[in-house]
């Protein structure tokens, strides 16, 4: 099928300034073979795919005073299959993954799907339908502080496949998601720096956090932590 979307880029970078890309059937912005930068504020809400989709190469969102919202897009907020992701400013990623506010889309979704790191100082990860951080194949790692990913429907961060999680940096946040805060059912996960990881599972019963052997919990590592 053909690319739609607000801002398609089929072949090369994407370079914009301070961009708007809201209620397009498709990606607010779409880049078929290059990276995406932004050089001020980007708002991208309301489109029916993804907020941004790039599967070659990094993300880059503005640094300084940028405000980023992506919210309410039908699936990723940020999907970047090669990676990795830098989100500098303040970044809100809300509600996507769902095109109704009571109906998330079926599938693997996260507000931010890489196979890179994520680098970040600012960055709120909340109510999204699937995981806040979904890595696949690749290290799951998030460099800065100030990350927080709350009450999203499945896992804080999800590590798939060979992936494990390394954590850097101060007042990280992972609270109140709906399965595991961390889940790296095949790697380690690795934390230097302060984490707060509080009220996950929420959407289990008692009866299955009271598993013998539990299988559940603030963090699962199919490795060592």
């Amino acid at each position: 099928d053909d690319p739609v979307g607000g801002i398609v880029v089929v072949a090369g970078n994407a370079r914009l300034t301070q961009v708007e890309a809201n209620d397009n059937c498709g990606s607010g912005i779409y880049c078929g073979a290059g990276d995406v930068s932004t050089e001020a504020s980007a708002t991208l809400t309301g489109n029916t795919q993804f907020g941004i989709w790039c599967p070659t190469d990094e993300v880059i969102l503005a640094s300084g005073n940028a405000l980023h919202t992506i919210s309410m897009n039908g699936k990723d907020g940020i999907f970047a299959a090669i990676g990795p992701v830098f989100v500098g400013g303040k970044a809100v990623l809300k509600g996507n993954g769902r095109l109704q506010p009571d109906e998330c889309v079926a599938g693997k979704v996260g507000a931010i799907s890489t196979g890179g790191e994520v680098i970040a100082h600012d960055l709120l990860i909340e109510e999204n339908c699937g995981s806040g951080i979904r890595a696949a194949g690749v290290q799951a790692g998030i460099l800065g502080g100030g990350v927080r990913l709350i009450m999203n429907s499945q896992f804080g961060i999800l590590a798939n496949d060979e992936a494990g999680v390394m954590l850097f940096g101060d007042e990280h946040q992972i609270l109140r998601n709906g399965l595991d805060g961390i889940y790296a059912p095949n790697a380690p996960v690795r934390i230097e720096g302060k984490a707060f990881i509080v009220g996950n599972n929420r959407s289990l019963t008692p009866q299955d956090c009271d598993q013998d052997p539990p299988s559940r919990g603030g963090i699962c590592s199919g490795d060592r932590i």
